[in-house]
C-alpha cells in the first residue's frame, strides 16, 4: 500500500467534535441531522429472585451436581417454580478466576462470596481493635477467595454506621481501609460508587505500599491514637447516656446496615469485630442463662422470649426491643452476622477507659458482654468467636465452612410482599439443607434508596460485572500504547437519540441527567483506573432543533496495565434510576515487546459527529496523571476524529475507520514501512465478504510512539442484507510476513445514518 499524505478530503469530512463540559449541558446546534439509530434490543421483563443454599450429606460433606429439579421451595407458604440452579464451589481451583469460572459461565449477582468486615469503634477495647485488624488483614490477604468481595465498615459514635469501601475484589483498597478505619486521616478522593479514586492512581502509577511499611505503620499508630479516643468517649458517659448509646448502636445496625445489606443481591457473611455492650444494659441476663435458651432463637417467638428474661434491674426494654428488631431485619436482608471479641482470652483490662458510673453504683464494660453478640450470630446463623488469641484459626474456619453452596434462582410475583417467607427443601435421599435464608426482603426500588444504598447498588453492578439493559447504550474500549508500562484506553458511552427520549418522557420534564461511569479491572479484580461524570440534557429543546436525532457521546482516557483485563461501563439516569451496564474484556499488549498488533478499528462519525462529551482535559490532566500518558489517541495531524461506540451502516454507504497498527518493520534500506491491508465483512452464519472499494484518507507515523495511524474510507456493497457482521481490518508486514486482524461490530440496516 502506498504511503499517502492526510488529504484535504479528510479534513472536510472529519468535522470538529462538540466537546461539552461537565455542568449541565444546554441547547446545542451543529450543522447535520440523522434519523434515530436503530440497534438490537435484548431485555428481561421477569425479575428473578436469588438465595444462597448450602447443601450436605449425612457427613456434612457438600452435595454436589443437584440441578431444579432436587429442591423443593414454598413462598409465604405456596409451592414456586425454581428457573435456575447454579453451584458454587470455591475449592476448585478454576474458580479463583475473577469473574469467571471453568466453563465461562457468567457468574450470578447471588453466586459470590460476600464478606463485610464491620468494626466497632465505639463497644471495644484498643487491644480489641488492633487485634481485629491484623486478623482482618490476614484473613484477606492469605485466607479467603481471590475472588470473594470484601468490604469494610466501622461504627462510631460521630459518625454512626460508616461504609469505608464497598463489596470489591480490589483486595488492595480493602487493606488500605483496615489500616486506618477512616478514623483521622487525610481523606481520600472517593466518587460516586464508594471506591477509593486517589489509591486507584497512587497504585498504577507506582508500586502498591506494603500493609506493614513504615507509611502504613504511622497511619496504624495515629489510627490508634484515635481509637483509644473513641473508646474512652463511651465509657465516661453515665449509665442513662451509655444506654441510649447502645440504644441508637442497635438500631443504626438495623436502619443503616441491614438497609444497605439488602441492597445487595446474595448472602453477606458480617464479621463483626466487637467486645459487645454491658450485658446489664440488655437484661442483667447471664451468658449461661441466655443458652439455655438458644434452641429458641430461630423463631421470632422464642427469641423475644430469650431478650426479655432475667433480671430487668438494670435492663432496658428498648434496648430489647431493638435487637429484636434488628436482628429480623438482618435476617430478611439475608445477612449473617459472624460475632468476634478480638480482645483474647480473659478479655483486656484498660485501667481508666472502661470505667463507669452509674447511680446507685458503678458498672464497668470489662463485665460480661456477650449476650447481645451471641444474639445477632445466633439469630442470623453465624458463628460466635471469643476467648481465643487465635483469630486466624477461627476465621479461617469460617472460610472453609462457607466455600460451597447452591444459588437457587425462582421468580418474583406481582402478589408477593416485601418481605418472603422461604422453605426450601432438597428432595434428593440422604441430602439436606445445612443453610439458607429463612425470610428475605429484595433489594428496593431505585425511589425507594436512600444515597448509600444508591451507591452500594452501582459498587454491586461494577464488582460483580452484572449486566443490565434497562436502557440501550454502547460501549468501545480500546487499547493504545502509553508510556512504560502505563497504556491508554480510549472509552466511549454512547447513548442513541431514543433512549434519552424515553428517560425524558418517563421523568416527566422533559430532561435527563446521566451518571456515566467507566472503570479499568486487571486480571486480579483490582480497579486500575476508572472516570464518572454526571451530564443535563434538554431533550425537549435538543427535539425542536438540528441536533434531535443524534447520539449522546462521552469519551475519556482512562490507564490500565499489560495483560488482560477487563473494562465495565454504566449509565443510570439519576432521578427515575434507569441503569445499565455493560463489561468489555480487553487485552492490553506489553510495551516494547516488537510484536505487530492493532489498535482498533473504530468506527469515526464523519457525517455527524453528534454531541459529544470529554472526560480529561489533557492540557490540565488531574494531579495524579500530571507525569503520565494524556494524548487523547483520535487525534491525526491535528484534527480531532469523532470515535463511535456502535458502528451502522446502510448497504451502499460509507464507512469511515480509524486502525493504528504498532510495530510494522522498516525496510533495511529505506527505511519505510511495506505493509498491506485488507477490509471484509463476517456474517454471524460464517459467510465471507471481502470488501474492495477502500480509500486511504491518511496513513501518519506517530513518532513517539512509532505507530502508524491509519483513517480510511469503506464503501459497504449495495446488496449486502441487513444485520449484525463483523468488520475486520487485517494488516500484513511485507518485511516480516507477519499479519494481524482485529475486528467490530458493524449493525447494517436499511435506514442505518
Amino acid at each position: 500500500m502506498a504511503i499517502m499524505p492526510l488529504s484535504t478530503l479528510l479534513l472536510r469530512r472529519c468535522v470538529s467534535t462538540v466537546l461539552l463540559s461537565a455542568a449541565l449541558i444546554g441547547l446545542l446546534v451543529v450543522g447535520a441531522s440523522a434519523t434515530p439509530q436503530r440497534r438490537p434490543q435484548f431485555r428481561t421483563e421477569v425479575e428473578v429472585v436469588q438465595i444462597q443454599v448450602s447443601v450436605v450429606d449425612g457427613n456434612g460433606n457438600f452435595v454436589t451436581g443437584l440441578g431444579p429439579e432436587d429442591f423443593r421451595l414454598r413462598v409465604d407458604g405456596k409451592d414456586r417454580s425454581i428457573t435456575t440452579v447454579y453451584e458454587v464451589d470455591l475449592r476448585r481451583p478454576a474458580a479463583t478466576a475473577v469473574g469467571a469460572v471453568a466453563d465461562a459461565t457468567p457468574i450470578p449477582p447471588a453466586g459470590w462470596r460476600q464478606w463485610l468486615l464491620f468494626f466497632d469503634a465505639a463497644f471495644n477495647s484498643p487491644r480489641g481493635v488492633r487485634e481485629a485488624q491484623r486478623a482482618a488483614r490476614q484473613f484477606v490477604a492469605e485466607q479467603i477467595n481471590p475472588r470473594d468481595l470484601v468490604g469494610v465498615a466501622t461504627f462510631s459514635l460521630v459518625t454512626g454506621v460508616r461504609l469505608l469501601v464497598p463489596l470489591t475484589s480490589d483486595h488492595q483498597q480493602v487493606l488500605a481501609a483496615i489500616g486506618g478505619l477512616g478514623l483521622r486521616q487525610a481523606g481520600r478522593s472517593v466518587d460516586r460508587a464508594g471506591f477509593m479514586s486517589e489509591m486507584i492512581a497512587e497504585g498504577l502509577a507506582l508500586d502498591s505500599p506494603e500493609v506493614e511499611g513504615t507509611t502504613a505503620s504511622a497511619q496504624l499508630a495515629e489510627a490508634d491514637e484515635a481509637i483509644r479516643e473513641a473508646l474512652a468517649v463511651v465509657n465516661r458517659l453515665e449509665f442513662d447516656q451509655y444506654t441510649g448509646v447502645v440504644e441508637q448502636f442497635t438500631e443504626q445496625l438495623g436502619t443503616v446496615l441491614a438497609d444497605l445489606l439488602r441492597t445487595i443481591h446474595g448472602r453477606k457473611h458480617v464479621v463483626f469485630f466487637s467486645k459487645g455492650f454491658d450485658d446489664r444494659v440488655l437484661s442483667g441476663q447471664s451468658l449461661d442463662q441466655f443458652a439455655a435458651n438458644s434452641a429458641a432463637m430461630n423463631s421470632n417467638a422464642g427469641l423475644a422470649i430469650a431478650l426479655s428474661s432475667g433480671d430487668d434491674r438494670f435492663g432496658s426494654a428498648e434496648v430489647r426491643s431493638a435487637l429484636e428488631k434488628t436482628i429480623k431485619q438482618l435476617r430478611a436482608a439475608d445477612a449473617v452476622v459472624h460475632t468476634v471479641d478480638a480482645s483474647g482470652v480473659g478479655g483486656e483490662r484498660d485501667v481508666g477507659l472502661t470505667q463507669g458510673r452509674a447511680s446507685g453504683g458503678t458498672f464497668s464494660s470489662r463485665g460480661a458482654s456477650h449476650t447481645a453478640l451471641a444474639a445477632l450470630a445466633d439469630g442470623t446463623g453465624g458463628t460466635a468467636i471469643w476467648d481465643t488469641n487465635d483469630l486466624s484459626a477461627a476465621l479461617g474456619d469460617l472460610e472453609r465452612s462457607t466455600r460451597t453452596f447452591y444459588v437457587v434462582a425462582f421468580p418474583r410475583q406481582d402478589r408477593d410482599g416485601e418481605v418472603l417467607e422461604l422453605k426450601i427443601e432438597v428432595t434428593r435421599p440422604g441430602a439436606k439443607v445445612a443453610s439458607a435464608p429463612e425470610r428475605l426482603a429484595p433489594p428496593p426500588a431505585y425511589a425507594e434508596m436512600n444515597e448509600m444504598q444508591r451507591q452500594a447498588q452501582l459498587a454491586e453492578f461494577i464488582s460483580k460485572g452484572i449486566v443490565s439493559s434497562d436502557m440501550i447504550f454502547d460501549v468501545s474500549a480500546t487499547p493504545f500504547p502509553g508510556s512504560d508500562r502505563v497504556s491508554r484506553i480510549g472509552l466511549v458511552i454512547e447513548v442513541p437519540w431514543p433512549e434519552l427520549e424515553k428517560m425524558a418522557k418517563a421523568r416527566g420534564d422533559g430532561r435527563v441527567q446521566l451518571d456515566l461511569f467507566g472503570y479499568v479491572l486487571d486480571e486480579e479484580g483490582a480497579i486500575v483506573d476508572l472516570t464518572n461524570r454526571r451530564v443535563g440534557l434538554n431533550i425537549d429543546q435538543m427535539a425542536a432543533s438540528q441536533v434531535a436525532g443524534l447520539p449522546f457521546r462521552f469519551y475519556d482516557l482512562l490507564w490500565a496495565r499489560p495483560g488482560n483485563g477487563q473494562v465495565r461501563a454504566l449509565v443510570r439516569e439519576s432521578k427515575i434510576g434507569r441503569l445499565s451496564a455493560v463489561t468489555k474484556s480487553i487485552v492490553v499488549p506489553e510495551p516494547g515487546s516488537g510484536q505487530l498488533w492493532l489498535s482498533g478499528p473504530v468506527s469515526i462519525d464523519h457525517q455527524h459527529p453528534g454531541l459529544m462529551m470529554r472526560g480529561m482535559d489533557p492540557t490540565a490532566p488531574p494531579p495524579h496523571k500530571a507525569n503520565g500518558p494524556v494524548a487523547y489517541p483520535y487525534v491525526i495531524s491535528d484534527v480531532d476524529l469523532t470515535p463511535e461506540a456502535a458502528a451502522e451502516a446502510s448497504p451502499g454507504s460509507v464507512e469511515q475507520l480509524f486502525v493504528v497498527a504498532h510495530n510494522l518493520a522498516r525496510h533495511p534500506f529505506t527505511g519505510q514501512t511495506q505493509s498491506a491491508l485488507s477490509v471484509s465483512l463476517q456474517s454471524p452464519g460464517g459467510e465471507k465478504f471481502n470488501l474492495t472499494d477502500i480509500e486511504l484518507l491518511g496513513r501518519v507515523l506517530d513518532p513517539q510512539t512509532g505507530a502508524t495511524h491509519i483513517v480510511l474510507n469503506v464503501k459497504i456493497p449495495e446488496n449486502l442484507p441487513t444485520g449484525m457482521y463483523r468488520l475486520a481490518v487485517a494488516v500484513r508486514d511485507g518485511v516480516s510476513g507477519t499479519e494481524v486482524e482485529s475486528g467490530l461490530e458493524l449493525w447494517v440496516s436499511a435506514d442505518g445514518f
